[in-house]
């Protein structure tokens, strides 16, 4: 883990999705990326590492289990919630962001701004990169730092998110795979929204859906 940024995951929900505490060594500034069950969880690791402020709350996509736990977060650390403008319409919705399958239809809290592809957020002065990543839902964000690259959805360990949903789109998650993710000449973690973390070097081996990107012409 060596540079400015540690992390932690936590697996939440009966969907099992990640979310990740990412916080800079000096400072104690940190963001939190979907944090979408359990809120008590995560608000007792926070207490629990060297945080002293929650600066940002970003989700990497709309859909129920990477945003159930937005209002107690926002109301606990006081964070501006951020995603892309491209997906307030799944974030808003209950029915798009699938949250009335669990019989519990869910409308978080307004976010409080929008990010988009070229951003540049900062713990410590330290800088995380906004991609603009769509497919699975057309919103769709990673953030990337020399020591990681947080994925949501977009791509996962030896697969990526759905794209036979409403809004989603294979094509196009093979485009942000080909022009985001395949260009990226270092090797931060992986850290995807579901399952287990890897080096990008290994996901460009093992992942067959990064290697149908290498090769199409989009």
């Amino acid at each position: 883990m060596d540079g400015p940024f540690l992390w932690r995951k936590l697996t939440l929900g009966r969907a099992r999705a990640n979310c990740y505490i990412l916080y800079e060594r000096s400072s104690g500034e940190a963001l939190i990326v979907d944090p979408g069950a359990e809120p008590s969880r995560i608000l007792n690791l926070l207490s629990r590492l060297p945080i002293r402020k929650v600066k940002f709350i970003v989700l990497t996509h709309g859909h129920y289990d990477h945003i159930r736990a937005v209002p107690q977060l926002k109301q606990a650390t006081h964070a501006p919630v951020l995603l892309h403008v491209d997906e307030i319409s799944i974030y808003r919705s209950p029915w798009r962001n699938f949250s009335w399958v669990t019989l519990r239809p869910f409308l978080p809290p307004e976010p409080d701004g929008f990010i988009e592809d070229g951003d540049v957020l900062y713990l410590g002065g330290h800088p995380i990169e906004v991609l603009h990543t769509p497919g699975h839902t057309p919103g769709s964000l990673s953030l990337l730092t020399p020591q990681v690259l947080i994925t949501g959805d977009t791509l996962l360990y030896r697969s990526v998110g759905n794209t036979w949903i409403p809004g989603a789109s294979r094509k196009v998650l093979l485009k942000s795979l080909k022009d985001k993710i395949l260009p990226i000449s270092w090797d931060p973690w992986v850290l995807p929204g579901h399952g287990r973390s890897a080096r990008l070097s290994k996901l460009k081996r093992i992942n067959p859906v990064l290697q149908e990107a290498r090769i199409l012409s989009l």
